[in-house]
């Protein structure tokens, strides 16, 4: 709680000003809860890390920092076992990248005495992870090689993909003159034939949809049923 003195020096200007440079909710929390140190001991080390810091920026410029705002949201879904969709686990990389770069910019500020500069080595950038990440999403998806066990299930899903097509064209033409439209259409995540309502009855199987005139019903052929289900 801020005293007096705190309020009449408008402390919470200065670190609002401060918490608006952060990177990450965490640490933007961290800069709104600040207070004044009161030992002289600690703001003497304080105010040498600061004197520190201000020699490594004028030595090597700003340090390589990037946005970290989904990181925290990752480490939670993390903590409780979620699976990460890609976009997250690029997220995760571009974060780990960030992190090297960083340790690097530590490392090379090494020489002017900075203490901080030390801080670098507590910087662990998990090289393997980033490259594994690398290695198994492309384009934003997980690619078919990143297991042998995806890229079979991939392999059978294209093959079985191309059996409901086929059984939906062999169908299509040989139920042409029921249908109100050509071939098969999507609905429901399921291919059907649009079959006109009066012919229902001549194309076995489940009726998906109904059209908003109800003078087409969207009929997944039984032929078709099980592949689509495998």
């Amino acid at each position: 709680m801020q005293n007096k003195n705190h309020i009449n020096l408008e402390f919470h200007t200065i670190t609002a000003m401060l918490a608006d440079h952060a990177l990450s909710a965490r640490a933007k929390a961290r800069c709104q809860a600040l207070a004044p140190q009161m030992a002289e001991d600690a703001c003497r080390r304080l105010m040498a890390e600061t004197t520190g810091a201000r020699n490594i920026l004028d030595a090597h410029g700003s340090p390589p920092l990037t946005a970290m705002e989904s990181i925290e949201e990752i480490l939670t879904l993390c903590a409780t076992g979620a699976m990460l969709l890609p976009d997250q686990l690029l997220s995760v990389e571009r974060f780990l990248v960030a992190c090297a770069r960083l340790r690097r910019y530590l490392d090379g500020a090494a020489g002017t005495d900075a203490a901080i500069a030390a801080w670098g080595g507590s910087l662990n950038p998990l090289e393997h992870l980033t490259s594994e990440i690398n290695r198994c999403l492309r384009a934003g998806r997980v690619d078919d090689g990143a297991t042998p066990a995806l890229a079979s299930l991939r392999r059978k899903i294209d093959q079985l993909g191309g059996q409901v097509q086929g059984q939906l064209a062999s169908l299509a033409q040989s139920k042409k003159q029921w249908l109100s439209d050509g071939g098969a259409v999507k609905r429901n995540g399921r291919y059907v034939l649009p079959v006109r309502r009066e012919h229902k009855a001549k194309v076995p199987g489940a009726v998906v949809e109904v059209s908003g005139t109800g003078s087409t019903v969207f009929i997944e052929p039984a032929p078709v049923a099980k592949l689509q289900g495998q």
